[in-house]
């Protein structure tokens, strides 16, 4: 069963969606200019409110929205960069409790910035780790390879067809970039432990050879050559997650051409089996993870990029996506979050387009539950 929202202009500013549960879009900023390529949910200031950090194409900026409360964001701050920017995540990379905000670059200056956070949300520090070549970075996360406490950063490189990794030394320091070749066009990288052995594995989205790829983590820092695994049209967008309550990582994969969300369980082993997959609307981009209505599964929120919407698919437990509900936007949504933004401990969506960042605020106490 599919329900749809359909927005009603009041102003300039504001819109509103009106189904049961009286969810309210609201765009919190405007007239960016380029299109926002990725947003990050995260509370940066350690005031027990998340704020909205986002990068825009074609711009050499960090934003970032601060939440006041009270379904209030200020205006957003800007951090100038050296280069454009094309990939963006938080992290505390410094084990100073507080979140830092790493961000690929899209020229060559340098490959990776890390902006240091005060503890207050200030950044006025930064890490430039450089490349021994001239490589873009398509998508980049941070997690703890080598189990170590302390985080690392992957990246994936679409045009030099590799992933890299910078080992965390301590003190602000990172080992020199290690990188392992891929199949053709890695647009995005996801880290988790795939074979129950207590270690990040790498899975890797190759959008060209229509591939996934998944190298196994050895314990040292070092991984096992790429496993290549064939796929749908134009995978874009690789995370995982826990859809069907057995304890084991699950790949969720998204393929922009083939308009459609794909499923593959994890036996345990590190060994998948496509499960299924479903339909999204016109030219998937991400997803978004979270239990959306509250009934103890994660469910997966997509924005469509032709679309013109976001579509919320509902995990019935077992893995199985058969009822969603979609949210007409503005054109072009393209990067998506979910997290709790006003305190209710319900979730919440923000995402960008072409000129706003905006959010749908859940704010009713029961959910469409399939």
């Amino acid at each position: 069963m599919v329900s749809q929202v359909k927005a009603a202009p009041v102003n300039d500013d504001y819109l509103y969606l009106l189904d049961t549960c009286e969810r309210q879009f609201t765009a919190i900023t405007k007239n960016l200019g380029y299109y926002v390529t990725s947003l990050v949910i995260a509370d940066l200031n350690r005031d027990n409110k998340n704020d909205i950090v986002f990068i825009c194409e074609s711009y050499s900026y960090v934003f970032i929205i601060f939440n006041s409360g009270n379904n209030n964001f200020n205006d957003p701050i800007r951090y100038s960069m050296s280069d454009p920017l094309s990939s963006l995540t938080v992290a505390d990379v410094n084990d100073d409790n507080n979140l830092d905000i790493i961000v690929g670059i899209s020229q060559y200056n340098c490959l990776m910035t890390i902006l240091l956070n005060n503890g207050t949300g200030s950044f006025n520090k930064m890490i430039n780790l450089i490349s021994d070549s001239s490589r873009q970075v398509s998508s980049v996360i941070v997690v703890d390879i080598n189990n170590d406490g302390k985080s690392d950063i992957i990246i994936s490189s679409a045009e030099a067809n590799i992933i890299g990794i910078y080992l965390n030394k301590g003190d602000e320091l990172f080992d020199d970039m290690k990188t392992y070749s891929v199949d053709s066009f890695p647009m995005s990288v996801y880290a988790t432990d795939l074979n129950d052995d207590n270690k990040s594995d790498i899975i890797v989205a190759n959008t060209k050879s229509n591939s996934i790829s998944i190298l196994f983590n050895q314990g040292d820092g070092n991984f096992s050559d790429p496993i290549n695994y064939p796929v749908d049209t134009g995978p874009i967008f690789v995370t995982a997650a826990d859809l069907n309550h057995d304890n084991q990582s699950d790949i969720i994969l998204v393929n922009y051409f083939s308009n459609n969300i794909v499923i593959y369980l994890n036996n345990g082993s590190g060994n998948f089996t496509r499960y299924t997959n479903f339909s999204a609307q016109a030219n998937p981009l991400s997803v978004a993870l979270n239990d959306y209505n509250s009934d103890g599964s994660i469910d997966i929120i997509v924005p469509n990029y032709h679309s013109n919407n976001i579509q919320v698919f509902f995990n019935d437990k077992s893995g199985i996506f058969s009822q969603s509900t979609t949210y007409i936007t503005y054109p072009h949504p393209r990067a998506v979050a979910a997290a709790d933004l006003n305190n209710d401990d319900k979730p919440d969506i923000a995402f960008g387009n072409g000129n706003y960042v905006a959010i749908i605020l859940s704010r009713c106490d029961l959910f469409d539950k399939p």
